[in-house]
């Protein structure tokens, strides 16, 4: 595990490998000569951010965030996190619904 104050990656399994998916496949691409630019580097990601149920955040509030980056193991085929990279987010307005151009408004 490779850590500094706001990134933590992981380059194992618990099983002992340390190959994902998506590493392979950029293998893979790299193999043909292609550019990996713009290829992604993990499955998924997944945003976090912490607040409290029901009570929104004060607008221009910082909040602890984050990312997972997940990844499928080469090994055992277990999700697995990949990289976790820790920040802060400044809440703010929410989406607003567009209102129908016609009918009931």
């Amino acid at each position: 595990m490779e850590q500094n104050n706001n990134i933590k990656e992981f380059h194992t399994c618990p099983c002992g490998e340390s190959e994902t998916l998506v590493g392979h496949l950029r293998k893979k691409v790299e193999e043909k000569g292609l550019r990996l630019e713009g290829y992604p580097t993990c499955l998924q990601v997944i945003p976090a951010v912490m607040q409290r149920q029901g009570i929104p955040p004060i607008i221009g509030q910082k909040v602890p965030a984050g990312l997972v980056e997940l990844d499928i193991c080469m090994g055992c085929g277990v999700l697995r996190a990949v990289r976790v990279t820790m920040s802060e987010a400044v809440a703010g307005l929410p989406p607003q619904q567009p209102r129908p151009l016609f009918g009931n408004s």
